[in-house]
């Protein structure tokens, strides 16, 4: 479950009622791939790694690093110097 809502009461509610994961807004696109890849080893086991994931029109490209569908240009550019 991707959402605004971070409140305690609603991330529980969101899990009872079936959701395997929940994530807030803001959120770093890294963290959602890497939530993708785990919940997908979970379902099919390490032997089965996927290279490509598809949730509705979002499709996460893991050796590119590259999400693509109708909203994802924001997620594709380079992510900022951590220099300070």
């Amino acid at each position: 479950m991707l959402t605004a809502k971070a409140a305690e009461i609603d991330r529980v509610l969101g899990l009872e009622l079936g959701a395997d994961d929940y994530i807030t807004k803001p959120f770093s696109p890294r963290e959602l791939v890497l939530r993708v890849q785990k919940s997908d080893e979970a379902r099919q086991g390490e032997d089965e790694k996927k290279d490509r994931y598809q949730l509705g029109e979002l499709v996460i490209d893991v050796p590119r690093h590259l999400v693509d569908g109708p909203r994802a240009n924001a997620w594709n550019s380079q992510p900022p110097s951590s220099s300070c």
